[in-house]
């Protein structure tokens, strides 16, 4: 029954770490998506 139950938290440690890891790639290139659109559009007013 202990064995069972570490075993569970390990288990939901482990995906709470990789949901974590996914969640920060996911947030990092779409923050990066929305800086590069804020570049263009900045550097499109500067040109005209």
């Amino acid at each position: 029954m202990i064995i069972k139950g570490s075993a569970g938290i390990v288990i939901t440690v482990s995906l709470g770490l990789i949901f974590l890891v996914i969640g920060n790639m996911v947030y990092q290139t779409f923050t990066r998506k929305v800086v590069l659109c804020e570049k263009v559009s900045y550097l499109q007013i500067f040109d005209s």
